[in-house]
Parts: structure tokens; C-alpha cells; sequence
């Protein structure tokens, strides 16, 4: 099962620089951009091109590489919108798909005594939930506000999402499939995403 207050503390943790082989440590993109680039802003704004504008307009623009705050929030806003409508791998052999803000679709699998592997899967709506959430909440955290306070806002109900679905392994209702690996239960599961399916 995952183990969320590892989450926090590896999120905490996690260096600006990972190391890892797939991340590199040279730029992914690099810009160019030449006085001809400015002299069609000026064209195009209906400014008459001289030495003398065509200085003064150089100068505004330099300022729009010294500020990242901007660009950094389109690259975040950028990922994010990648993974919408798409399974994210949450965990080891779990993935999410949020449907809304406050609905959601997951898949996941669990490693039973004997080196089995339990897979199930569920659509629920965190809202559903809400008379439970400390209960559920605090199987993993100190406290409600010890959650909040680990995440940003806007992630919040993915995360009580995660916990709602592994402790859903508890109940009697969730219906199962057991296979005998992990690279089996894994393929399962990526069949499930692929097709979009439910297992019933």
C-alpha cells in the first residue's frame, strides 16, 4: 500500500536537480531571438522604425527574460494540462484519472501474502466521502490539517482520492481479479487504461 506520509516527506525532500539516467542536466529548449524579431513587434504595433525606436524598444523588452514568474506558470499550467483527461501513474501499479474536480476513476493493484496480486478498480466522487475524510485522512496523517498543509490546494482531493481507493480493498463489495506476478498485474492494468475499461 502507499505509504503517504513517505509522500510528503519525499516531496519535501525532492532536490531541484534530480538525479536520475533519464534526466539530463542541459537545457531542453534553448530560445534565439534577433532584432528582427523586435522590428516586426514594432511593424505590426504601427511603430515607426528608426535607430532611435528601434533602441528604446530593445531596451522594453529585456525585462521579459529577467522575470520567469509568468513563463514558469504557463510551463506549470502547461504539464498539468497534459495529464488532464489522462491516467497518472500515482503509485506503483496505482494510476488516477480525475473526471472532474472532485470525481474520479482508478485503477490499482496490491500484493498479497504469498506474493499474489490482487487487482480492482473503482469511480467514486471524493464528495461522497466527505463525512469520513478525518477518518479516512488521518489513517495516514497525523492530522487534517497536517494533510492540507502537505499539498497545494488544488491537489488536495487526488490525494484523498488515493486514500479513499486503497482503503476500498477493505470492503467486501469491491469486486477482484487475482493474478500471480507483478509484471501480470501490471499488464492488466495497462490493458484497463489502454481500453478504458472497468474490470465488471
Amino acid at each position: 500500500m502507499f505509504n503517504k506520509i513517505n509522500q510528503k516527506k519525499e516531496l519535501e525532500e525532492m532536490p531541484l536537480s534530480v538525479d536520475k539516467p533519464y534526466i539530463s542536466s542541459h537545457p531542453w529548449y534553448v530560445e534565439e531571438w534577433y532584432d528582427d524579431d523586435i522590428i516586426k513587434a514594432m511593424h505590426d504595433s504601427g511603430i515607426y522604425f528608426n535607430e532611435i525606436n528601434f533602441k528604446i524598444a530593445k531596451e522594453a523588452v529585456k525585462d521579459i527574460f529577467k522575470n520567469l514568474e509568468t513563463r514558469n506558470e504557463i510551463l506549470r499550467k502547461s504539464v498539468e494540462s497534459a495529464f488532464r483527461n489522462q491516467y497518472v501513474k500515482t503509485d506503483d501499479l496505482q494510476y488516477q484519472k480525475a473526471l472532474s474536480q472532485t470525481e474520479f476513476s482508478m485503477k490499482g493493484a496490491a500484493e498479497l501474502p504469498g506474493g499474489v496480486f490482487i487487482i480492482y478498480n473503482a469511480t467514486f466522487d471524493v464528495s461522497d466521502y466527505e463525512d469520513d475524510k478525518e477518518s479516512i485522512i488521518t489513517c495516514y496523517y497525523d492530522s487534517m490539517s497536517d494533510f492540507e498543509e502537505a499539498y497545494p490546494d488544488h491537489i488536495l482531493n487526488a490525494i484523498f482520492a488515493e486514500c479513499i481507493f486503497e482503503q476500498m480493498l477493505s470492503e467486501e463489495s469491491v469486486k477482484t481479479v487475482v493474478v500471480n506476478t507483478e509484471e501480470e498485474a501490471e499488464r492488466l492494468l495497462q490493458k484497463l487504461i489502454s481500453e478504458d475499461s472497468m474490470l465488471f
